[in-house]
């Protein structure tokens, strides 16, 4: 484009120098034309890149470089942290209140028969007989409840980040938490009378009296999840709770079961070890059972012989609940 462009100029002023003086000769403007064309040569070569002016020169680039630069460092992926991730095992002390309300059905049923044999019999007397039913309906409810609790758990955390944690936890209490029960008490009485004189009696009578109820022991299979913030954790847990409590009718042990949960808060100290206080609340599903008792016996006496018999049913049902305040050491292993 440029030698084109000088060319033409050249010739230009070629033709307006002729116009204006004596007409070159054909010879003198070749000759022109041929400086001018090395002048636009140089230029050109002057203007264009050294790489384009040169023969290519491999160079050797060792092999390290090349795998070097051919490698892409991999970005290395965000530390979580873990400082609350592994098994645990702890202990933990605290106390309590032991709710709830009882009742109980009774019903007795005796019978009494004796047969003369001795001088009543001249007076035309063969036997007496005698029965009756008794039944009794009780109802309660708990007050001044306290006491003790002894807990020893194990379990596993885990943190998937650093905001949040999940574990799971199994522990088992010794358990000594006790309640007055109030208990109101109303009786039904009917007795039979027939031999020497038939008579029949009714009676309706009504009494009030405190019995207690006891745990024995208690157990929880629990998870729980929280929020992690650095060295403390507040966390609620859920699960289902176990427990043997002496009735307070029957003085019989009785096994309850039922749903748990509750919450607290953590904190890691130094080293592997961590302090826990916590609340819990327990609510037992409702427990009845049966118990029926019965006696027959007979006695032979000089004139008469007597048999007695006597059959009972007693049906108990307790409704309870358990509140529980703990605190507890833990020990975990990372």
């Amino acid at each position: 484009m440029l030698r084109t462009t000088v060319i033409a100029t050249a010739l230009a002023v070629s033709s307006l120098t002729a116009s204006a003086a004596s007409e070159p000769s054909t010879a003198e403007l070749l000759a022109v034309i041929k400086r001018l064309e090395a002048r636009i040569t140089a230029m050109e070569r002057d203007r264009a890149p050294k790489a384009n002016r040169q023969a290519a020169v491999p160079i050797d680039i060792p092999k390290s470089a090349r795998e070097a630069h051919a490698t892409v460092a991999p970005v290395a992926a965000p530390i979580v942290q873990t400082k609350w991730t592994g098994p645990l095992v702890g202990i933990s002390i605290g106390g309590g209140k032991l709710k709830g309300d009882g009742d109980n059905n009774l019903k007795q049923n005796s019978e009494s028969q004796t047969l003369y044999t001795g001088p009543q019999t001249l007076l035309g007397l063969t036997g007496d007989y005698f029965t009756s039913t008794s039944s009794y309906q009780s109802s309660g409810y708990t007050d001044r409840s306290n006491g003790a609790v002894v807990d020893v758990f194990a379990g596993y955390d885990w943190q998937p980040s650093y905001w949040l944690l999940f574990g799971i936890q199994a522990e088992g209490s010794v358990a000594t938490l006790a309640a007055e029960m109030p208990t109101k008490r109303k009786q039904n009485y009917q007795s039979i009378y027939s031999g020497y004189s038939d008579s029949t009696s009714r009676n309706t009578s009504t009494e009030t009296f405190t019995t207690s109820v006891e745990t024995r022991w208690m157990a929880a299979l629990l998870g729980r999840a929280g929020i992690v913030f650095d060295d403390w954790l507040l966390f609620a847990s859920g699960g289902w709770a176990f427990a043997e409590i002496v009735s307070p009718v029957e003085r019989a042990s009785i096994g309850l079961n039922g749903p748990t949960f509750g919450g607290g808060i953590e904190r890691r100290m130094d080293g592997n070890w961590r302090i826990r206080g916590e609340y819990r609340y327990s609510r037992y599903q409702p427990e009845s059972y049966l118990t029926t008792t019965s006696y027959q016996g007979e006695s032979v006496g000089e004139t008469s012989t007597s048999t007695n018999r006597s059959v009972s049913d007693s049906l108990t049902t307790i409704r309870l609940a358990t509140h529980l305040w703990r605190f507890a050491f833990i020990y975990q292993w990372h």
